[in-house]
């Protein structure tokens, strides 16, 4: 049986289906299905609007969802989209959103998007943010550790200690399957990684600084 068009139902039954909606995005993005959380969230939008409200962070939920599926240009568009809520009213530091504050999930995403376009100090500086607005989110407090852990490939990269950063990527790599910007920092730092081994086995051979050649 299909669901009924929002113009069929009473404001209150348009909100009580976007309860529902959002119990079903709650529980898919547990089990990691972002088709579902992308599609549930879209509904409950639907239902929303059409009871006159609105929700920030289930908007941002969708740019979550887009991220996860890789669509990034489409997480763009939609993040582009959401009106700017800041500051946030009281209630964004009262009501829980997935298991953390509005306000933080807010941030959450804005990090997951900086960091899916390789922004690296606007994402850790979103991060902290959503850390400092829900310093008990275990979901936070991994992401924030794992963009510890970019910092430090960067900062490895970025003097040259090949080995490390590929260490270091590699790990990141694991734990961020889909992130297309961390699978290029590790490519180039391999092939960098290759290249210095090459120049230190040329110099052991020719007895001398391979930059002389």
């Amino acid at each position: 049986m299909h669901e009924l068009p929002p113009r069929y139902y009473t404001n209150a039954s348009k909100l009580k289906q976007v309860e529902q909606h959002l119990n079903i995005c709650t529980y898919a993005r547990i089990r990691d299905d972002w088709n579902t959380v992308l599609g549930e969230a879209n509904l409950a939008n639907l239902y929303g609007a059409g009871a006159g409200w609105s929700c920030p962070q289930l908007a941002m939920c969708k740019v979550e969802a887009l991220l996860k599926l890789q669509q990034v240009y489409a997480a763009q568009t939609a993040l582009a989209n959401i009106p700017n809520v800041e500051p946030f009213l009281a209630s964004f530091s009262q009501t829980r959103f997935f298991n953390m504050t509005c306000g933080a999930y807010i941030f959450f995403v804005k990090s997951q998007m900086d960091l899916a376009l390789g922004r690296y100090d606007d994402a850790a500086e979103a991060a902290e943010k959503a850390l400092e607005l829900d310093p008990h989110s275990i979901e936070i407090k991994i992401f924030k550790k794992n963009f510890e852990l970019i910092q430090s490939a960067l900062s490895y990269s970025k003097t040259e200690k090949w080995a490390e950063a590929v260490r270091d990527y590699e790990i990141l790599s694991q734990v961020l399957p889909n992130n297309k910007a961390i699978a290029k920092s590790l490519s180039q730092a391999q092939v960098a990684l290759k290249l210095s081994r090459r120049k230190v086995v040329l110099n052991m051979e020719s007895g001398g600084d391979v930059g002389n050649f």
